[in-house]
């Protein structure tokens, strides 16, 4: 596994290496390489990059799968997430950041028509709403972008590659010319999000 961020307090390091089927999320002890804890593998998915809260704590880790999604190492946290998901559908809403005491989340919510609002949820004197904060890109109207669609590319060998296409709006799209944009390399993938391009 390769280390990133040092455990606060301990002689361990985060890291993400390979698991049983995917690269998964480990803590590591630095003074002996041969002492690792998996703290969380996918099924479906490798992790891809460590999320972090405001105060430099760890509270998730990313998936590489085709809609952005998080899995937060914090039970609270899940649970935060998936109601935030229920009030905010059809969005990938994560948490940018909380409190110690996990009684008040900031959340983002964006997706492929929408570069992200941010939002404030107080739990502990709240009555559980969420309560606009700002947005990036706060001139752009929504439906004025066209949504993604995802496709799916077989390649030699059996393997797949995943893509998404927009085209402009009402425009006949037999007939549309095609600009490809490949991804970031080996470590970046396509994903179903906003892209100001």
């Amino acid at each position: 596994p390769v280390p990133f961020p040092v455990v606060p307090g301990t002689q361990d390091a985060y890291a993400i290496g390979r698991g049983a089927w995917h690269q998964a999320l480990f803590q590591i002890d630095l003074n002996s390489s041969a002492e690792r804890e998996l703290l969380f593998e996918s099924a479906d998915a490798d992790v891809t990059e460590p999320v972090f809260a405001g105060d430099g704590h760890l509270l998730g880790t990313r998936l590489d799968t085709e809609r952005p999604s998080v899995h937060y190492l914090n039970a609270r946290d899940r649970s935060v997430a998936a109601a935030i998901d229920r009030l905010l559908p059809d969005s990938f809403n994560e948490i940018v950041d909380v409190t110690p005491d996990r009684h008040v989340y900031v959340i983002r919510s964006s997706s492929d028509v929408n570069a992200g609002i941010y939002y404030l949820l107080d739990t502990k004197s709240g009555n559980g709403e969420l309560g606009k904060i700002g947005a990036a890109f706060p001139d752009i109207d929504a439906a004025t972008v066209q949504k993604m669609r995802s496709f799916v590319v077989e390649s030699h060998g059996g393997r797949t590659t995943r893509g998404f296409v927009s085209s402009p709006l009402g425009a006949a799209e037999d007939s549309l010319p095609l600009v490809v944009m490949p991804d970031d390399g080996p470590h970046g993938r396509t994903a179903w999000r906003y892209s100001f391009l």
